[in-house]
């Protein structure tokens, strides 16, 4: 099966993952200035009281650098994606960069995003890491779609003797039962019809187990 995610894709994928090199000279750059002023203030002679108030300043730089720093290399691996077509992927470090780089859009919905731990065992499989991603980004979306303010996603790694891939759990304490259900819901979106798509170029598939648990499958060799 054919994993080929497109010239344009990996085009913006090369541009993306060189941009970020460049962004990470940016903030080791402020770093390395924030830190020679910190040494400055250690100089005797400066009021305490302005010292104290600068070195706050300092640490909020410093909090922002680290925050930056996250943000640019969770944006790199994410670039990384498309590097090539099929390799190995460890579907548990996937998974938290998704979760990772999807928590805003949850925190927009009031949605919390619970990450399972990790499991005692690596689960890899030889598959496209950029169709697999894409396949969790749309199934989080279509579960963000649905959910009212106050639910939570809980996402794992699932598996079988034929099969791993991942389990969603919706949570929504808020929904009313005269509410249609969250499986009938999804169907009819364009972001399912996503997911249904990207796991098809995986050898895969996506299903609801019951009315709020979400199954992408992808079947091994």
């Amino acid at each position: 099966m054919s994993y080929a995610v497109g010239d344009e894709i990996e085009f913006l994928a090369r541009l993306t993952a060189s941009m970020t090199h460049e962004i990470r000279n940016v903030f080791a750059i402020i770093q390395e200035s924030s830190g020679l002023m910190g040494d400055l203030l250690d100089i005797p002679g400066e009021e305490a009281p302005k010292k104290e108030r600068h070195k706050g300043i300092l640490s909020k730089i410093q909090d922002q650098v680290n925050r930056g720093v996250g943000l640019v290399g969770q944006l790199n691996k994410l670039a990384h994606l498309a590097d090539a077509p099929e390799k190995k992927v460890d579907l548990t470090d996937l998974l938290a960069l998704m979760v990772a780089v999807s928590r805003r859009l949850a925190a927009l919905r009031e949605v919390e995003l619970v990450l399972a731990p990790r499991p005692t065992q690596q689960v890899e499989v030889e598959t496209s890491p950029f169709y697999v991603s894409m396949a969790l980004h749309y199934c989080l979306e279509t579960c963000l779609g649905i959910l009212a303010p106050g639910a939570r996603i809980k996402l794992g790694i699932w598996q079988d003797d034929k099969a791993v891939g991942f389990r969603i759990n919706c949570e929504d304490m808020n929904r009313n039962q005269t509410d249609s259900n969250i499986s009938t819901q999804a169907a009819s979106t364009p972001q399912w019809a996503a997911v249904e798509k990207a796991m098809e170029k995986v050898n895969g598939s996506a299903r609801f187990d019951n009315d709020s648990c979400i199954i992408l499958k992808i079947d091994l060799p």
